[in-house]
């Protein structure tokens, strides 16, 4: 805020970055009243010349307004422009937020539901920017909006880009998938009916959807996702994406009904028994029944039935449940952290680094003899061929330090998301649990409720109750 000290003491008051000005007259000693030039020339003296108020300048002059703050000038804010926008007719992002059935249980299926689109089908529509308007203040000063920007068209798959109406069309059915620079339809392939070895296995470049059960014996494998309506009952399944078993995974001890599933993506069922589930991301069911269950990310048993019960489940970056084993005592292992496995890897990893690394030192320094020779015509045969054999190796050889190198930073990366994890059971905690963190494990040997296992400042694991963490 500026205040001008005007002739006779009146004052100029400038306020809100020159947006406004506001007069304050002082009454005149000898009983004059001041006119309306004189006060227009006061206010072009101190620069004010947009917005005025004409009705209340001649007001404040007709009607003797004195020693009272009036806003007599306004000025002209700047609009800003408003950026382009995608407006599409698909989810963008899968919710993260699963519903709760009438019995307390978790519907995490309803967190991971493919939508697909059909041919024609508009699946976006662009709103280009609106450009924005200049602004002026009370002295005349022009203040510039903030430009408007556009965006990039997508580059399309299987999608048809009308730019008259910035409107974007399916060219096929199938699944959406977007990307920052890309909006492509990607294939899916569904199947009406039960999977068994009678259909036999299925092997597909794209998201697999089944709407029934997989019997045992079958093995499904999909580039991207897998999504079975039914119950998956001693089958297999691999996928590069996320696995979805809407009716949940059955099982039984010492049988040929024993389910596996590998995911490059979470892994979502109502329930799972007696089975091997290894996933990159998270794992999400309201119950474990002597599974052998392994996550990159999280391992979820969240609801008010949520439970582990037996078998060993291992949440690198953490786990939790409602209850842990059951009142029968039957042992249950719960794990976290770095496993010794992963470190034992890096380990092998970096050793296995530096062989290579001195094996090519070695490669090159004979190669780089043989060149010479063979620049000075004193090479063999024998050693000319020798010498395409180097330039083979050391292909292969930095092929190998890629693949090495790019596995380690992979490691780095999930050892960084796994550090300071947590086993947090919200409800009880039953004799003969057994919860690991990295290397260390307690055994819970009398009931336990409200408790989470982790790492204290001096690096140990311990047992807190979990309103006190």
């Amino acid at each position: 805020m500026q205040t001008i000290i005007g002739p006779r003491e009146n004052t100029v008051t400038l306020k809100n970055q020159d947006m406004e000005a506001w007069l304050t007259l002082v009454e005149p000693e000898d009983g004059r009243t001041y006119s309306y030039d004189e006060i227009y020339a006061l206010l072009k003296k101190q620069g004010v010349v947009e917005g005025l108020k004409d009705a209340k300048i001649h007001a404040m002059v007709k009607k003797k307004i004195y020693n009272r703050n009036v806003l007599i000038a306004e000025g002209k804010p700047q609009i800003d422009g408003m950026d382009g926008y995608f407006e599409y007719s698909f989810e963008t992002k899968r919710s993260r937020t699963p519903e709760i059935r009438d019995d307390g249980s978790v519907d995490y299926t309803s967190i991971n539901v493919i939508t697909c689109v059909q041919k024609g089908d508009i699946i976006a529509m662009y709103h280009p920017s609106v450009a924005g308007r200049a602004g002026v203040t009370v002295r005349a000063k022009i203040v510039k909006p903030k430009p408007a920007r556009e965006l990039k068209p997508y580059a399309c798959m299987n999608v048809a880009y009308d730019p008259a109406n910035m409107i974007y069309r399916a060219e096929t059915e199938g699944r959406v998938e977007l990307t920052k620079t890309q909006i492509k339809i990607v294939d899916v392939q569904e199947f009406d009916r039960d999977i068994d070895n009678v259909f036999g296995n299925i092997n597909f470049n794209g998201d697999v959807i089944i709407h029934g059960d997989v019997k045992p014996g079958v093995t499904i494998k999909a580039s991207r996702s897998v999504t079975v309506e039914g119950v998956l009952e001693g089958g297999i399944i691999e996928a590069g994406g996320d696995v979805l078993i809407k009716g949940g995974i059955v099982g039984e001890i010492n049988s040929r009904i024993h389910s596996q599933i590998r995911a490059g993506g979470d892994v979502v069922m109502d329930f799972v028994q007696y089975s091997t589930i290894t996933s990159n991301k998270d794992i999400y069911a309201n119950s474990y029944l002597g599974c052998n269950v392994t996550a990159q990310g999280k391992i979820f048993a969240t609801g008010s039935l949520g439970a582990i019960v037996g078998g060993t489940v291992y949440g690198m970056m953490g786990v939790e449940t409602s209850y842990s084993g059951n009142d029968a005592g039957l042992r249950t292992v719960i794990k976290c952290g770095i496993s010794d496995e992963l470190s034992l890897e890096k380990t092998a990893l970096d050793m296995k680094l530096r062989k290579v690394m001195d094996e090519m030192q070695k490669s090159g320094e004979e190669e780089d003899d043989l060149n010479r020779m063979i620049r000075l015509g004193t090479a063999s045969d024998m050693q000319k061929k020798r010498k395409a054999e180097l330039v083979k190796q050391k292909l292969q050889l930095t092929k190998a330090v890629g693949d090495i190198r790019a596995r380690l930073l992979e490691l780095e990366g999930m050892f960084e998301r796994g550090k300071n994890p947590k086993i947090m059971i919200e409800n009880t905690a039953y004799v003969n649990t057994v919860a690991w963190v990295d290397d260390q494990f307690i055994q819970v040997d009398d009931l336990k409720r409200q408790v989470q296992f982790g790492k204290n400042e001096n690096d140990n694991i311990v047992m807190r109750p979990m309103v006190k963490w």
